[in-house]
């Protein structure tokens, strides 16, 4: 099994946060799937190539554990995906 990484740089916008400035929960799974292209991008493919072929990535289940909150316009918040095998 390979392991591979990338990691995307993702600023907070303002329209991603709640009205005391921190980020609502579920836009965490939006910078996941930013991740996740990101991640398809560095092993030389994209979604449109996948799709083209007849495929599809569903994603089966989600989770996120929250620890320190992300606020309107931190920089460097680090979308990073994780795949230990990246079959297709």
């Amino acid at each position: 099994m390979t392991t591979r990484r990338s990691i995307s740089r993702v600023r907070v916008r303002y329209a991603e946060t709640d009205k005391m400035g921190v980020v609502y929960y579920a836009n965490y799974f939006v910078w996941f799937e930013v991740g996740r292209t990101d991640l398809l991008r560095h092993a030389g493919m994209t979604y449109r190539d996948i799709e083209s072929e007849g495929l599809t990535l569903p994603v089966i289940e989600a989770s996120c554990g929250y620890r320190i909150p992300a606020r309107y316009d931190d920089r460097g918040t680090d979308a990073l995906a994780r795949a230990r095998s990246l079959r297709l």
